[in-house]
């Protein structure tokens, strides 16, 4: 997995780090992996088995170039954490707070790894739905005007949700539902983070 982190700050003495407290740490660490060595089994509890399920679609969706290679198997890759997680808390069970926390911690690799590869891994539809959304007076866009004004019906509805949940999975854009009297209208909006400048 790829990690990014930024300096804080110059510490060219270091930091102050106490020999007791790094003594404290590491006998949790020695005893917790002496302990996890003799676990032959772990099992989800049925809340995490639930949440595996609903979460698995989206980690199993695939991307393209450098990207996609940076972050594939992620469904591999967080069932590892949740082990890691569970274990560390001394539970051969992983429970939905070791799922959550592995998630999190996926999360954070999966902006990483977009921060150094995303922009050049942007499929060619993908690209096109972003510049739609951006265009748009209010920001947003249903799936029937992306299938006719984006792609001018030469699109199947495979493609468009595959699309979609991919962007979605880059936490690049979210879907909001439009209350109209009658049926409810899904619509795409782009996620806004506190960089950006729009």
């Amino acid at each position: 997995m790829w990690l990014c982190a930024k300096r804080a700050g110059y510490l060219p003495e270091g930091g102050s780090l106490q020999n007791e407290d790094v003594a404290e740490l590491l006998d949790t660490v020695v005893r917790t992996t002496n302990w996890a060595r003799q676990v032959e089994k772990m099992e989800r509890s049925e809340p995490a088995k639930r949440m595996w399920g609903e979460v698995y679609s989206e980690l199993s969706v695939e991307s393209s170039g450098c990207f996609g290679a940076a972050i594939s198997r992620a469904e591999s890759q967080v069932l590892r954490l949740s082990m890691i997680f569970a274990l560390a808390d001394g539970s051969s069970i992983i429970d939905e707070q070791h799922l959550r926390a592995a998630l999190a911690f996926w999360q954070y690799a999966l902006g990483s790894a977009r921060y150094l590869f995303g922009k050049h891994s942007l499929s060619e539809p993908a690209l096109k739905i972003l510049a739609a959304i951006r265009n748009r007076p209010n920001g947003t866009i249903t799936r029937t005007e992306i299938y006719n004004d984006v792609f001018q019906r030469h699109a199947t509805r495979n493609d468009i949700n595959e699309t979609l949940n991919s962007l979605r999975c880059l936490s690049l854009i979210e879907s909001i539902t439009q209350e109209t009297g009658g049926r409810p209208v899904e619509q795409w909006r782009r996620v806004l983070k506190t960089s950006d400048a729009n």
